[in-house]
């Protein structure tokens, strides 16, 4: 029997503790899909329980979390935790800087 193999699915968040505009995260997003990744876009998100959990429900090979600014370092480590939490080590967590 052949081997089907699965669209790649991605989850983008954007984070840090600044006001700037998420338009980096959308365009990466927008790369993505033209890639044929599967996105689930959260946007603005803080919490890395949420963002945990839907990557877990999207079955997600990757969250993508799009950083600007400072503090994203605790949350970057507790989604971590959050993810091994979930059992779920084989999610990849892609960190993009963006202005």
């Amino acid at each position: 029997m052949p081997l089907t193999l699965r669209q790649r699915r991605s989850v983008v968040v954007f984070a840090g503790e600044t006001q700037a505009s998420d338009r980096g995260a959308q365009v990466l997003a927008s790369s993505l899909h033209e890639a044929a990744v599967q996105i689930l876009y959260l946007g603005r998100e803080a919490s890395a329980r949420r963002i945990a959990a839907c990557a877990a429900e999207a079955c997600a090979d990757a969250v993508e979390v799009c950083v600007a600014g400072g503090g994203a370092v605790v949350l970057l480590r507790d989604l971590l935790r959050e993810l091994k939490r979930l059992d779920r080590r084989g999610i990849s967590i892609v960190v993009h800087r963006v202005q």
